[in-house]
């Protein structure tokens, strides 16, 4: 793991998860706020005030 790498790709790796090819799963701020929101959309958030604008 890089230095820079981002604080979630330890306990990631930690997790044991992998993908098909047997590689630990990565993620992108951008993964995380599409679970987010999903999450908050499926519990009746207003769909229209997840939008960045």
């Amino acid at each position: 793991m890089k230095p820079s790498a981002p604080c979630w790709t330890r306990p990631l790796i930690d997790t044991g998860l992998t993908d098909a090819a047997g590689a630990p799963l990565r993620y992108t701020p951008h993964d995380f706020r599409r679970l987010f929101i999903t999450d908050a959309v499926l519990n009746e958030l207003p769909q229209h005030r997840t939008s960045p604008r």
